[in-house]
């Protein structure tokens, strides 16, 4: 069994070090099916060898397989609760400034959805995807193909917006709330305006 301790001593390692690479593929090693946590290592880095180097680290510090819902040793908590308290707590500072360098990858369509993820983010983890492609198309006026909104959404793990993506839903990533504000700048200003027909004015 590995220790809780030994966990976020090995993340705070990586902070120290301004390893952000290695901190977010520890991250979604306990919080990512195997496949998308490469996924997004690959979008956000450009590589996904990350993963084999943070696997042999944590063997280092006593953990055997992979496995999220695994206890502690010292705290009894699993180790996928363990390390997503860790990287909110330790990882904040590097990941916004990762998004403050990044944003400006985002192109017109991704920044259209990344507005439309805040507009229906209710502090659920994950979002619908077809509550997000009705939501786009009532706000720019166009239906978004699955592989429109797969690619998109590629895109959104640039920012640490998406951290996976599976089935039906998108997940969001655990610092979402916290780096939105970094975001805002770069979103589109949308207005909505209502207007009645003079026939119905008359009659009110």
């Amino acid at each position: 069994m590995v220790k809780a301790a030994d966990i976020e001593g090995l993340l705070r390692r990586y902070v120290e070090d301004k390893d952000l690479e290695r901190a977010d593929a520890l991250s979604l090693i306990y919080t990512a099916p195997k496949d998308e946590a490469a996924k997004t290592l690959n979008a956000r880095y450009g590589r996904r060898g990350a993963i084999s180097s943070v696997i042999g680290d944590l063997k280092n510090i006593g953990v055997k397989r992979i496995e999220r819902y695994e206890r502690t040793e010292d705290t009894d908590e699993p180790i996928e609760i363990v390390v997503k308290d860790a990287f909110k707590s330790l990882c904040l500072n590097l990941v916004k400034e990762a998004v403050r360098v990044k944003k400006q990858q985002l192109g017109r369509k991704a920044r259209e959805l990344l507005y439309t993820v805040l507009l229906l983010y209710s502090g659920e983890e994950f979002i619908k995807r077809d509550a997000l492609r009705a939501a786009y198309y009532v706000l720019f006026r166009e239906m978004l193909t699955r592989s429109d909104m797969d690619s998109l959404a590629n895109e959104l793990r640039i920012v640490h917006v998406v951290h996976y993506i599976s089935g039906d839903y998108i997940y969001l990533s655990p610092l979402f709330a916290e780096i939105i504000q970094e975001l805002k700048d770069i979103m589109p200003i949308v207005e909505i305006r209502i207007s009645w027909p003079s026939e119905e004015v008359k009659g009110v």
